[in-house]
C-alpha cells in the first residue's frame, strides 16, 4: 500500500508553510512515493518549480491550491 501526502504548503504559503519544494520532493523520493501534491494557499508561484523537481526524480506531481472565496 502506497501513500500520498494531498494537502502540503511550501514556503510560497505565506505564513502557514516553511518547507522548500526541492526539499519536500527529495525527501519523499528517499521514502519511495511514487507522487506527492502541492496545495499552497490561494497562490500557484511554486507549481512549476515543483513540476519539474517531481519529473526530474520521477514522482508524479500533483497540483493544488487552496483558496479562500469571500462573498461580497
Amino acid at each position: 500500500m502506497s501513500f500520498v501526502h494531498l494537502h502540503l504548503h511550501t514556503h510560497y504559503s505565506f505564513l502557514q508553510g516553511l518547507g522548500k519544494p526541492e526539499a519536500f520532493v527529495s525527501y519523499a523520493k528517499e521514502l519511495g512515493m511514487n507522487a506527492l501534491a502541492i496545495t499552497d494557499t490561494n497562490n500557484l508561484h511554486g507549481a512549476f518549480e515543483f513540476y519539474l523537481l517531481c519529473k526530474k526524480k520521477g514522482i508524479k506531481p500533483i497540483i493544488g491550491v487552496e483558496l479562500f472565496i469571500c462573498e461580497q
